[in-house]
């Protein structure tokens, strides 16, 4: 039972939306995400609203929303910035946060980001190391050439007694054979 300064007694549950005039300021508690409900005997909320569960709260989709006594709170999630009513997506790929390898190619999704390693090189895009080319044969060099590894490439440097581009070579007897044939028929 709680006596008013008027000196009247009550254990009446006053409803805020339609009472709130008649109630003496100093016996008022509004707290933002109580129900709409104040027991004037105890001066406690009756029931917290869980915004969070219930769906009312202004929280952004790419924020947690947390459930406090008598309101809530908004924070965004990892990935996104803001101030959890608003987010944005993180661009770690152009903003230089991500943790791709040195040799990885970074790409941006929403709220994420994803390294693939470059060519020439393999592993999950956190870790990269280069593929010896001339080892595992995977190298496009002539037969009749040098493939030399390099970091995430390799070359080709045809053979001794060889011409050409590395990719292709030709013997220099096979060369000399074909301008003298060449030279026979333009009749020089």
């Amino acid at each position: 039972m709680l006596t008013l300064p008027t000196g009247r007694q009550t254990n009446q549950t006053v409803t805020l939306e339609t009472r709130i005039a008649s109630i003496p300021w100093d016996y008022v508690m509004i707290i933002i995400g109580m129900t709409s409900h104040v027991d004037l005997v105890t001066h406690t909320h009756t029931q917290d609203i869980d915004e969070c569960s219930s769906g009312v709260h202004s929280c952004d989709a790419n924020a947690q929303c947390t459930n406090t006594v008598g309101s809530y709170t908004c924070i965004c999630l990892l990935g996104f910035n803001g101030d959890g009513r608003t987010c944005s997506d993180i661009d770690e790929c152009s903003s230089g946060s991500h943790s791709c390898n040195g040799h990885a190619q970074c790409t941006n999704a929403v709220g994420t980001y994803t390294c693939q390693c470059n060519p020439g090189y393999h592993g999950d895009g956190w870790a990269c190391t280069d593929i010896d080319e001339c080892t595992t044969g995977s190298h496009s060099c002539d037969a009749n050439a040098q493939c030399t590894n390099n970091m995430g490439s390799h070359t080709c440097q045809c053979n001794h007694g060889f011409h050409g581009d590395g990719w292709t070579c030709a013997g220099i007897d096979c060369i000399l054979k074909h301008s003298y044939i060449i030279n026979e028929l333009l009749g020089q």
